[in-house]
């Protein structure tokens, strides 16, 4: 099952966001989507992910437009987690983690076995199992997350897209939840993910795409496209090039900002 678009154009009812973008997924891979702050990433994976209608343009899931799919037949294949996801009050984990079972139990949610059965693993596999019968809004953050990539886990699709997965956590949490999207691509899922650490991208993404002013300036095999050249043209920062010696791939390490429009407000900083 593959994700692709062409030509694609979205807005939301002012200035293009994002323009003329084609992009084919690859498929059983991590992609992180790379570039500043509102150029177009999050606006392009909410389109992949049908919560957004492009205003040009069309995504393809397996050849068919994703407008095609009912609701229910789409959520069988791609699965998609926000930037920031809230629990209602009241609603204990095992049911937030249970709304991942509406592709298969419909409007009435009706839990069978087997789906109370893909709860449960889901949830031993995000490392909640032990918060299972508490209220999600008690939950800290890095917990609140954890849950809600189980319920992601829980609809059990070959394409998962998360928007910004680690935002707000603090670095072990961050990793933790890198480590389990890696493990969640290691049973052959396709994952698309939003990222705004460069160290983070290249250390768990198989491809990189990056993007500036609403267009993809660069994508391929992270070990190729991640490069200090690339990070100073997309996001006018300057880095050091190092390796990683647990993976033998390069990573940017940023040591200065080299954009004009940053000069100002550095110099009355000193």
């Amino acid at each position: 099952m593959t994700l692709t678009c062409s030509g694609l154009t979205v807005g939301y009812g002012g200035p293009d966001v994002v323009k003329d973008v084609n992009l084919h997924l690859s498929r059983g891979q991590v992609t992180a989507l790379i570039g500043p702050n509102g150029c177009g990433k999050s606006t392009l994976l909410k389109t992949l992910g049908r919560q957004l209608t492009p205003s040009a343009g069309a995504v393809h899931l397996a050849d068919q437009n994703i407008s095609k799919y009912s609701s229910r037949a789409f959520a069988r294949e791609v699965s998609f987690l926000p930037q920031h996801p809230v629990a209602p009050e009241g609603v204990l984990v095992r049911d937030v983690i249970g709304y991942g079972r509406y592709p298969y139990t419909g409007a009435l949610a009706t839990m069978r076995a087997g789906d109370h059965a893909a709860v449960e693993r889901a949830a031993s596999r995000a490392g909640v199992s032990e918060l299972l019968d508490a209220p999600a809004a008690d939950l800290s953050g890095g917990q609140r997350q954890r849950v809600f990539l189980a319920m992601t886990l829980a609809q059990e699709t070959p394409i998962t897209l998360l928007d910004e997965p680690t935002t707000y956590l603090d670095p072990a949490h961050q990793l933790s939840i890198l480590d389990l999207i890696r493990d969640l691509n290691g049973t052959g899922v396709t994952v698309v993910m939003v990222v705004h650490d460069m160290v983070h991208a290249a250390r768990y993404a198989d491809r990189i795409v990056a993007m500036r002013e609403g267009r993809i300036v660069a994508e391929g095999a992270t070990e190729e496209v991640m490069t200090a050249e690339l990070v100073r043209e997309t996001f006018h920062v300057e880095c050091l090039e190092m390796t990683d010696p647990s993976t033998g791939r390069r990573f940017p390490i940023p040591i200065s900002v080299h954009a004009p429009e940053f000069s100002g407000t550095l110099e009355g900083r000193r």
